[in-house]
C-alpha cells in the first residue's frame, strides 16, 4: 500500500506571503525578493508531498525526491493510534515532546510506537493506513 499526500497548504501559503511582501517593496528591493521567493520555493517544495509505503515488512515514508527517508520493521511497533494535532505543530519535520512528527497537509495523524523510539504520521487517509498497518503489525485495535 503506498500513500501520497500533497501538501497543498505550504506552497499556498508560502505563496501568498511571498506575494504579498513582493507588492509592498520598491522596484529597487523587488530583486531582493524575487531572489527570496527562489530560495522559500526551493526550500519548500521538497516538503511538500509526503509519501508512506506498507509493504509485509516495512513501513517507510519519505518526503518528495526520497529526502529524509525513514523505515520502521512491523514487527518492532508496539503501538498504533490515530490523534488530532494542533496547526500549531506545523508541516515537514517537526520535534514533538514524544518523537518526531512527519506532517505535510494533515491536522489529524499516526501515532506509531516502537520500544525505543515515537513517531507521528500526518495524513489525510488516516484511517485506511491504520487498518492496513494494525493488519500488517498483526496488532489489536
Amino acid at each position: 500500500m503506498i500513500v501520497r499526500n500533497l501538501g497543498i497548504p505550504i506552497i499556498t501559503t508560502n505563496a501568498i506571503i511571498i506575494t504579498y511582501l513582493y507588492f509592498l517593496m520598491t522596484p529597487t528591493q523587488n530583486l531582493y525578493i524575487s531572489i527570496s521567493i527562489f530560495f522559500i520555493l526551493i526550500i519548500s517544495i521538497p516538503f511538500s508531498m509526503l509519501t508512506i509505503e506498507i509493504n509485509e515488512k516495512n513501513i517507510t515514508w519519505n518526503f518528495s525526491f526520497g529526502l529524509f527517508k525513514k523505515a520502521i520493521e512491523l514487527k518492532d511497533i508496539k503501538e498504533v493510534k490515530i490523534e488530532k494535532i494542533s496547526i500549531l505543530n506545523g508541516f515537514g519535520i517537526r520535534v514533538r515532546s514524544e518523537g518526531l512528527l512527519y506532517n505535510v497537509s494533515s491536522l489529524r495523524c499516526i501515532k506509531i510506537k516502537t520500544s525505543k523510539k515515537t513517531f507521528y504520521l500526518g495524513t489525510k487517509k488516516i484511517e485506511e493506513v491504520v487498518k492496513k498497518l494494525r493488519s500488517q503489525a498483526r496488532l489489536g485495535t
